[in-house]
């Protein structure tokens, strides 16, 4: 059998040599060395090892140490998939020091979009919720992550912790983390810090265009890195930073960032690097937990209390101000909003349907409803002495438009709340709407959602206010 050697820049062979025998190496474009198993077997093996194939790669099963398969359970804690244009201010914090970031659904978040070589500049990048850290339960944090970054910049994507969050600060004696530092000589690098000592790996040389699968596992007492070819399964980097044997612990921190930086250093780059990310996700391993699939959306903020698309609010519900009155329509919404406040000036009784609320359901989710509360009040003037103003409520699911008429709504019967005869100003109605749903009603994307109010009773009083508020529970997935 014959083996055709390359040689390298310097006309040496790429072969190693091992108690007499000669192994080939396997590298990269860049001279990174790739790998097609995790590590060697044992020369004296006790048993069977068991592997597993991803892409072209074959890997031994991994165990946690007390022999469970690595991991038998996840729980995700934190997750930004990257969608639209707008970065989703209640996920990230955004620390900069006149650099930028922008978003595009396509490469991700860019940081450094102002492209500036300014010095001792940046933008930092942190989860609003803090992960917490617990014993035997590993954190791992994964992105998708290219770098334009060159020497006099610096780069950080992992799990971070400062007391104070900076974009140009370098690493203080305060801060903790497991992370993967783009340092100021060009190169990336795993980065360990226990209790404010840094430790760094050793660095690796990514080509500038492609996207590579970052990995991080922050057990007890490791952290453990990985670089991936996404175009081939391989590992293009994996190391493993260690606790020291004298030190107490891992991390001073019990709750970590999910933490993006840029910065330019004392000394000007020679051109803005940029840092592109996508799919962030930090995830809790090896702990037992059962949570069900709408709670695991509510901790990813998929709530009705803001919008999934565009991070803002969804009840109208404006600081110290009443709802301007409502047209009541049954072929348009009175307001388009998620429910909120709502006020509509007294009527007659009629038996005709109108369109409080018509809220159009953001693409691609779906909406998914498990409960819904109505209440009532009367203002302006004493409620007539005949007869009671009586109000029936439904949802209107999976309309083409707001108009009742033409719409094609699913519709649901919620019930009916009045306020009794001659009710002072200010009284309650005595039957407010709660209604939970055992099984959860569905929403799809790009269709309208109505809460329809029909008033079977009342009375046309023009100095008769009567005021309510909807507050509609439910997740989007």
């Amino acid at each position: 059998m014959s083996i055709i050697v390359d040689l390298n820049s310097s006309n040496s062979p790429n072969l190693m040599g091992d108690n007499g025998a000669a192994r080939v190496q396997l590298f990269d474009a860049n001279g990174n060395a790739l790998y097609y198993t995790d590590a060697a077997a044992p020369t004296t093996p006790k048993g069977l090892l068991v592997f597993g194939q991803d892409h072209d790669v074959v890997r031994p099963i991994e165990v946690s140490r007390s022999g469970r398969l690595e991991p038998p359970n996840r729980r995700v804690l934190f997750a930004d998939e990257i969608e639209g244009t707008t970065l989703n201010t209640q996920k990230w914090t955004s620390t900069a020091t006149t650099m930028t970031s922008s978003q595009n659904g396509t490469t991700g978040i860019l940081l450094n979009a102002s492209a500036i070589t300014t010095i001792n500049t940046g933008i930092a990048l942190s989860s609003r919720f803090l992960i917490p850290r617990l014993t035997v339960a590993p954190l791992q944090w994964r992105g998708r992550v290219r770098s334009t970054l060159v020497a006099n910049q610096e780069g950080i994507a992992g799990l971070f912790w400062q007391a104070t969050l900076s974009a140009t600060n370098v690493v203080q004696s305060a801060d903790s983390g497991a992370y993967f530092k783009w340092s100021t000589d060009g190169t990336l690098k795993p980065a360990f810090n226990c209790n404010g000592t840094e430790t760094l790996g050793t660095g690796i040389s990514l080509t500038n265009t492609n996207y590579y699968d970052l990995h991080v596992v922050l057990d007890d007492d490791r952290a453990i890195f990985q670089v991936f070819d996404s175009a081939t399964g391989l590992v293009i980097s994996k190391q493993t930073l260690k606790l020291p044997l004298t030190a107490p612990r891992v991390l001073t921190a019990t709750h970590l960032y999910s933490f993006l930086r840029v910065r330019n250093s004392g000394s000007a780059p020679a051109s803005a690097g940029q840092m592109f990310i996508n799919e962030v996700e930090v995830c809790q391993l090896e702990l037992n937990d059962a949570m069900q699939a709408d709670q695991r959306l509510a901790e990813q903020g998929l709530t009705t209390s803001y919008s999934p698309t565009a991070f803002t609010q969804l009840a109208q519900f404006a600081n110290s101000a009443a709802p301007a009155s409502a047209t009541l329509s049954n072929t348009a919404a009175s307001y388009t909003t998620l429910g909120g406040l709502w006020q509509f000036v007294a009527l007659a009784g009629a038996v005709t349907d109108y369109c409080l609320f018509g809220f159009t359901i953001p693409t691609p989710y779906r909406l998914k409803i498990k409960g819904i509360r109505i209440d009532a009040w009367n203002t302006g003037a004493a409620n007539a002495a005949t007869p009671a103003t009586t109000m029936l409520w439904g949802l209107g699911l999976n309309g083409a438009s707001a108009n009742l008429s033409t719409g094609g709504h699913i519709r649901r019967a919620l019930g009916a709340c009045s306020i009794p005869i001659s009710a002072a100003i200010g009284a309650a109605c005595q039957n407010p709407i709660y209604e939970q749903f055992i099984e959860p009603l569905i929403c799809e994307p790009g269709t309208v959602l109505a809460i329809i109010l029909r008033v079977l009773a009342g009375a046309a009083t023009a100095s008769q206010i009567i005021q309510g508020s909807v507050d509609l529970l439910g997740v989007f997935e």
